[in-house]
């Protein structure tokens, strides 16, 4: 009796931490592309930015009105200057990834919501907290 209750602990101690690690690993690579679609903003790279949309977004904001709002971004807030740090937040089925970036002038919130495929179906800046 006392190692089947042993057993089920073990058990259920077991698929708590391996529920655990699969959504620390599912929020890394959420991190992961969110970072990687900052990365190609900053580096002006919009066409290989829009390759990661979703077609949504693709017709809301095709590379050369994400180009746009780049440009409109850094004369408000300076020019980009580095990525500080990234958490995910659930927002029904998708990840909403803020990612905290310097600019010269800002700290921006810049929030990309990612669906289950990690394709970009939103972007927001706002100031960061």
């Amino acid at each position: 009796m006392k190692s089947s209750i042993f057993l089920s602990l073990l058990l259920s101690f077991s698929l708590c931490a391996a529920a655990q690690d699969s959504t620390a690993t599912v929020n890394a690579k959420a991190i992961a592309a969110a970072e990687s679609f900052v990365d190609l903003l900053a580096a002006g790279q919009f066409e290989k930015a829009v390759a990661v949309m979703t077609p949504e977004m693709v017709k809301a904001l095709p590379a050369d009105k994400l180009a746009e709002t780049w440009k409109t971004v850094q004369t408000q807030a300076g020019a980009f200057k580095k990525r500080e740090s990234a958490r995910v937040e659930k927002v029904k089925e998708f990840d909403m990834v803020h990612v905290i970036c310097s600019f010269e002038k800002a700290r921006l919130d810049v929030k990309v919501v990612l669906d289950s495929q990690r394709q970009v179906g939103g972007l927001w800046f706002a100031p960061a907290k």
